[in-house]
């Protein structure tokens, strides 16, 4: 049976990896914990739906990656699908990944339309078995994570073939960077991916190594190759701007003091600056006697700390969202909006039986 160059192919894939690893492409955004503190690299590896990224690479143009709607099971684990448009990959070119307590895993890569000596114009699936970690949970600086496994190659039409992948990621420092899309404090990473295995007998290897910058809440900003070739984000519909949320009780900025039994008004508004329409997580939480809790749809609280929902930024007009009686003692709640960066503001209320007294 034949096929194109198992060189080619494998060089295709890596390059549609290493576009994830570096371009796809949530704590306080603003400032980089220290160096003796644990990342959790969700945040820097963000897989909401709708999220979408737009780089320019010196070597292939401009290219998009958007994260869909729902989720596919892939050997077992719900993923994300991120679609690649533009930068040399054909129309429709798909990554699925996952971030969660097991980290940030690479499952499969799509790649259609791609030109089969002998069969033509065929579709592609690379499935990863593990799947690739790009990173631990949790990482700190100086910590190195490796993966390895199988890339099974599905080639529609012509066949199926087991090459084999080692993956290494090493956090390296923390640095401010300025691409086109504005200016992040970000982790940097060293990775590097290796593909190797063997067809009809021949042996067959390829290897990428990369330098990446990635920003919590945004993704991957910048990335550099070793031959010198450079990606950078040009734009993304992440929020990375300003806004001025505003919360009050009974109409007051606080602190409120107030009778036990009294019911509370509470409302909020939202200036979105320069970020109207960018997604961000919206956020109202309450720092109460007996815990935090969360204000969640259809309105009502929950312990722990949620966003309430996540979705593009828009201007508020003083709106009522509740109107109740609050516990005794000091209640401090808590309205945000946050993407790359955090903006918060508070009013605290405090429910005591002086406040009954004449």
């Amino acid at each position: 049976m034949k096929t194109k160059s198992a060189k080619s192919i494998v060089a295709i894939v890596a390059s549609v990896m290493i576009c994830l690893l570096h371009g796809s492409v949530t704590a306080d955004a603003v400032s980089i914990s220290n160096s003796n503190d644990l990342l959790t690299t969700a945040s820097y590896f963000p897989l909401d739906s709708g999220m979408a990224w737009t780089y320019y690479s010196t070597e292939d143009g401009a290219e998009t990656l958007t994260v869909m709607p729902g989720t596919e099971i892939v050997n077992g684990t719900a993923t994300k699908k991120v679609e690649i448009q533009g930068g040399g990959h054909s129309p429709g070119s798909a990554l699925y990944c996952s971030n969660d307590a097991a980290g940030v895993m690479i499952h499969k890569i799509y790649y259609p339309i791609e030109y089969s000596s002998g069969y033509g114009y065929t579709n592609m699936t690379v499935t990863l078995s593990p799947p690739l970690k790009v990173f631990n949970s949790v990482v700190a600086l100086g910590d190195t994570i490796k993966s390895n496994g199988s890339a099974i190659y599905d080639i529609e039409g012509v066949g199926s073939y087991t090459f084999y992948y080692e993956a290494t990621t090493t956090i390296l420092a923390e640095e401010e960077v300025e691409v086109s899309a504005g200016s992040f404090a970000t982790i940097k990473a060293l990775q590097s991916l290796r593909i190797y295995g063997s067809i009809n007998g021949r042996s067959v290897s390829d290897v990428s190594v990369d330098t990446v910058w990635y920003a919590a809440n945004v993704g991957e900003v910048k990335s550099e190759d070793v031959d010198g070739e450079a990606s950078q984000l040009t734009a993304t519909n992440i929020f990375t701007g300003t806004a001025i949320p505003d919360i009050k009780a009974n109409g007051f900025d606080g602190p409120l003091v107030v009778a036990p039994g009294e019911e509370i008004r509470v409302s909020v508004s939202l200036n979105p600056i320069d970020g109207t329409g960018t997604l961000a997580n919206w956020w109202l939480i309450a720092d109460s006697p007996f815990g935090w809790y969360s204000y969640v749809p259809p309105g009502i609280w929950q312990p722990g700390i949620t966003p309430y929902v996540g979705s593009p930024l828009t201007s508020l007009n003083s709106v009522d969202l509740f109107q109740m009686p609050f516990p005794a003692g000091k209640t401090t709640l808590h309205f945000a909006v946050t993407g790359y960066r955090e903006w918060i503001d508070s009013v605290e209320v405090d429910v005591s039986a002086a406040a009954a007294q004449p």
